[in-house]
């Protein structure tokens, strides 16, 4: 079923079904999403991770389980803070 791509290859990436979810629930506020529910949306997302070579399991593969997870509130912080830099930078520049 769909694609071949990587078909027999070794998975690039690897995702957790509730990471899915959470993909999913962020598609669903789309505006073309409104009103959908989610289990489309989560099948799409499924089936896309799996034409670009990314595994969808329960729990993270061995090979991927050292991935770093950051919470996205200090992704948040890091993005202003690199920003503020980056301005600083410029400023420094003139």
């Amino acid at each position: 079923r769909g694609s071949a791509w990587g078909a027999g290859q070794a998975p690039v990436g690897n995702i957790t079904l509730k990471e899915v979810y959470h993909i999913a629930k962020a598609k669903s506020m789309d505006p073309e999403r409104v009103g959908q529910p989610l289990r489309p949306i989560c099948m799409s997302i499924i089936g896309t991770a799996a034409a670009m070579g990314i595994k969808v399991t329960r729990n993270l593969l061995p090979e991927f389980s050292k991935r770093d997870d950051v919470p996205v509130e200090a992704l948040e912080e890091m993005r202003k803070e690199l920003k503020l830099r980056n301005k600083a930078m410029k400023r420094a520049k003139k």
